[in-house]
């Protein structure tokens, strides 16, 4: 049996098989027709199976496989005749504006199919795949696809292939830090090229503005200003609160909804029960946003 860390377990999904003494072992257990057809772990908060085969391995006879299996028997292996070399004059490139990976903008990524022959080039088979995922690189919810399968490119053509995914649709499934997972595959029918690639995108989030006076006394009470404003242009957020940890042990508070681009505004009472400089520290979360942040410095000095 073999145990992998979440990037591991990316890289033999993908069939990056020499990047790790043991992926190539592992690529080729997992990729071989009658091993790793069902991979479980014990469910979270239960005793139920979680099959969890898509993490390790896409599903069998996929282009996202093949793909993987070509990858990694090229990077893998020493034999130079394994498999038959094939010409790569196309040239995919991933295209993302960094002003567009904020949250509440639409995000929007584009694959650059550059035909670098003097022939022409077909795509028998393009995807492009968004989705959400979480920290540990395991995937949540596919968002949108896009098949550009069929496009025909002509000697020297660039084609440019743009998907993109609106707040109303990611909304409601973002996990952790807003991060996405753009999975692009394509295969060229006269050369039997295969390409695919994996990149990961965080949507930027916005910061609380916290203002606190500069210093205060143990016990007794200073008020803490937050501000936040709503990225969502067209969704509210909700079952908001605020949490504080630093300067007391723990506290929380209750703020209710927050319509779409509205701004939070809050002035809460906080007494200090340790002298020193300290960190304020503040959280926002709600149903929809979580880990929200922003702190400020301030010194806390003897009765």
């Amino acid at each position: 049996s073999y145990a992998s860390v979440p990037s591991i377990i990316k890289q033999q999904q993908h069939g990056n098989s020499n990047l790790d003494s043991d992926n190539l072992r592992l690529v080729c257990d997992l990729f071989f027709n009658y091993v790793g057809k069902k991979i479980s772990t014990k469910a979270a908060g239960s005793n139920e199976r979680e099959d969890i085969t898509h993490s390790y391995k896409y599903p069998q006879g996929s282009e996202e496989e093949v793909a993987a299996v070509l990858k990694a028997g090229k990077t893998g292996s020493t034999r130079p005749d394994l498999f038959s070399k094939v010409k790569q004059d196309v040239v995919f490139t991933l295209v993302s504006d960094q002003e567009k990976q904020t949250l509440g903008a639409t995000f929007e990524v584009s694959l650059s199919v550059k035909n670098n022959s003097n022939e022409q080039r077909t795509i028998s088979s393009g995807l492009i795949i968004v989705s959400t995922m979480y920290y540990t690189g395991k995937l949540s919810r596919q968002l949108k696809k896009l098949d550009f399968q069929g496009l025909v490119l002509s000697p020297g053509e660039e084609n440019l292939q743009t998907i993109q995914v609106t707040e109303d649709e990611y909304f409601d499934s973002l996990e952790d830090f807003g991060m996405l997972n753009v999975n692009a595959t394509a295969t060229i029918n006269e050369t039997s090229q295969n390409f695919i690639t994996n990149k990961t995108y965080s949507l930027r989030q916005p910061r609380l503005t916290i203002q606190a006076p500069r210093q205060a006394v143990v016990n007794q009470t200073f008020n803490v200003e937050v501000s936040f404003l709503n990225p969502y242009k067209t969704r509210s957020l909700t079952d908001c609160w605020l949490q504080l940890d630093s300067v007391v042990s723990f506290m929380q508070f209750e703020v209710g909804n927050l319509n779409p681009g509205a701004t939070l505004k809050a002035s809460l009472p906080v007494a200090a029960t340790k002298a020193g400089d300290h960190d304020i520290i503040m959280a926002l979360q709600s149903k929809q946003l979580k880990g929200i942040t922003g702190e400020t410095v301030i010194h806390i000095q003897e009765e």
